[in-house]
């Protein structure tokens, strides 16, 4: 049994994956320290650019899958 990897139209959205992934985890603000209450402000930052990360990912194998 072989198989086979090609390279071909597939790295486009995947790097497109890494990519934007890789953008949504570095611009995660540092929480900062306070007395009291805990920052959630890089918690929800973090949530939102996960969602649009995973977002732009779809929507990046979607127009690769229709155009394949």
């Amino acid at each position: 049994m072989t198989l086979a990897i090609e390279l071909g139209w597939w790295i486009a959205p995947a790097a497109i994956t890494a990519i934007s992934y890789v953008v949504a985890f570095w611009s995660i603000p540092e929480p900062q320290p306070s007395s009291f209450l805990p920052d959630l402000g890089p918690a929800i930052t973090g949530f939102i650019n996960l969602s649009v990360a995973t977002i732009i990912s779809l929507v990046a194998w979607l127009v690769w899958s229709l155009l394949s």
